[in-house]
């Protein structure tokens, strides 16, 4: 027996039909949308990664660990230059991060993370070994171009805004008060050379020609913060030297003291940096990890003004 359909529902038919076909489709071949979904899923997979040290930043690994200061326990970095970074070491130090205990660094005892995802301790570990590779760690002391104190006192009036300014005073003009203590700069002290710098970077002898004796460099300014957060502020130093920022000591003047971190806020902060020159300085660089970064990079001049 031969059924006839009319046309109208032969055109539902052929809707229906063509309907089932494109949904079906676009669940099979979503590549043939203007983004594809592997692309879609690998933006958005990589907005909801967590990088390690956010991760350490908001644990309570920074009670007991800094990135290259010895504290209660081994910086991060003598961990990285004591291992290997493999497959069976991450995984060891991983578990050893959730359990907790001692027994691997002396006598000290580590405090167990049992809620920290297993995949989450690797990616903690795998961080911190990656610290003693150069690949992944690029040093800004090895591959960022430094400055030098001759250009900056050369300088005259700067162009922009951006930079910091840059101040010597002779040993005779500054108050002693111990001989393991930062001299201080008073009010009425006159510099003997000043001048503006881009940014804290100096690495080398030469670096710190023309000074022939012992003098304090202070550079002031001010420094943008665009992002709220924790940073990890280093003064990388060949002596005696301090970060004042926004009032409060960021590194403190101990010759072992080179880092430390921070919270804070989007704005405008003063800062002073402060190191006791001499003919033998050889280093002097500050550096930062701000949030969302991982590794430390020299502080660069567009967050640096002269003033407000």
């Amino acid at each position: 027996m031969i059924i006839f359909y009319s046309s109208s529902y032969c055109k539902i038919i052929r809707s229906v039909f063509l309907f089932s076909t494109v949904t079906l489709l676009g669940y099979l071949l979503p590549g043939c949308s203007g983004k594809s979904g592997d692309d879609g899923q690998e933006e958005e997979t990589r907005k909801k990664e967590t990088k390690a040290l956010t991760l350490i930043r908001n644990d309570d690994c920074l009670n007991c660990h800094n990135i290259e200061d010895k504290s209660v326990g081994p910086s991060y970095m003598r961990v990285a230059q004591r291992y290997e970074a493999d497959f069976s070491t991450v995984n060891r130090l991983a578990d050893k991060i959730i359990e907790g205990g001692g027994g691997l660094w002396g006598g000290g005892q580590m405090t167990e993370h049992r809620f920290l995802k297993k995949e989450n301790a690797r990616k903690i570990v795998r961080w911190i070994l990656s610290l003693d590779d150069s690949v992944a760690n690029k040093n800004p002391m090895t591959t960022t171009p430094g400055v030098r104190l001759a250009e900056a006192f050369q300088a005259g009036q700067p162009a922009g805004k951006n930079g910091l300014i840059l101040k010597a005073y002779a040993m005779e003009d500054l108050e002693v008060s111990g001989a393991d203590a930062l001299p201080e700069i008073p009010a009425h002290a006159i510099p003997v050379d000043s001048g503006i710098i881009k940014f804290i970077h100096f690495t080398g002898l030469e670096a710190f020609e023309p000074l022939q004796e012992n003098a304090m460099l202070q550079a002031t300014g001010f420094i943008t913060i665009q992002k709220k957060g924790k940073y990890f502020v280093k003064l990388v130093k060949g002596g005696k030297g301090r970060v004042i920022l926004n009032g409060a000591i960021a590194v403190n003047e101990n010759d072992w003291d080179q880092e430390n971190d921070m919270d804070l806020s989007p704005g405008t902060y003063p800062i002073t940096i402060e190191f006791l020159a001499g003919p033998g300085a050889k280093v002097l660089s500050l550096q930062w990890i701000p949030p969302d970064e991982e590794y430390f990079r020299v502080i660069p001049q567009e967050v640096l003004t002269i003033s407000p």
